[in-house]
C-alpha cells in the first residue's frame, strides 16, 4: 500500500478524498494546518471535528496547530512593516500579557493584551514604530 500526506482544512472536505484515496490502495495521512481560518472559533470546530473524524476512521493525523494570532497582534502593535516594531511588539505584548496574569487573571489576559493593543492603535494608529503613510487621492 502506498501512502500521502493530504492536507485538509477540515472533516467535510477530506471525506471523498480519503475514501477515493484508500480505494485506490494508497493510504492517506492527514495533514491540519490552516492559520488563515478566522475567527477562533471557526478554527476550533474545524481542527476539533478533524480529530474526531480522524480517530473514527483510523486516519494518521498531523497537526500544526498554530493559530497565528498573537504574531499578528505584535505585528499590529508594532507597527506594520516594521520588523523591528513586531520585535518590539512580541517582547511588549509578552510582558504584558505576564504581568495581566500574574496581577490581574489568567481568565482576563487576552482581554488586557487587546485592550492595549486597541488603546496603542487609538493613539498611534500606524503602531509603535510604524510610519503614517498619507493617502494619495
Amino acid at each position: 500500500m502506498q501512502n500521502l500526506l493530504l492536507h485538509i482544512c477540515c472533516a467535510p472536505c477530506s471525506v471523498h478524498c480519503v475514501e477515493s484515496l484508500r480505494d485506490e490502495g494508497i493510504e492517506p495521512a492527514g495533514f491540519w494546518y490552516n492559520p488563515n481560518i478566522h475567527p477562533f472559533l471557526e478554527y476550533k470546530a474545524r481542527r476539533d471535528t478533524l480529530r474526531q473524524y480522524a480517530r473514527d476512521i483510523g486516519l494518521e493525523l498531523r497537526e500544526e496547530d498554530f493559530y497565528g494570532l498573537r504574531a499578528f497582534t505584535a505585528a499590529v502593535f508594532g507597527g506594520i512593516g516594521s520588523i523591528p516594531g513586531a520585535f518590539l511588539g512580541g517582547i511588549l505584548l509578552g510582558i504584558i500579557e505576564t504581568f495581566a496574569k500574574a496581577y490581574i487573571s489568567t481568565d482576563l489576559s487576552d482581554a488586557v493584551v487587546f485592550a492595549v493593543l486597541i488603546i496603542v492603535l487609538l493613539v498611534k494608529p500606524a503602531g509603535l514604530l510604524g510610519k503614517y503613510v498619507p493617502e494619495k487621492v
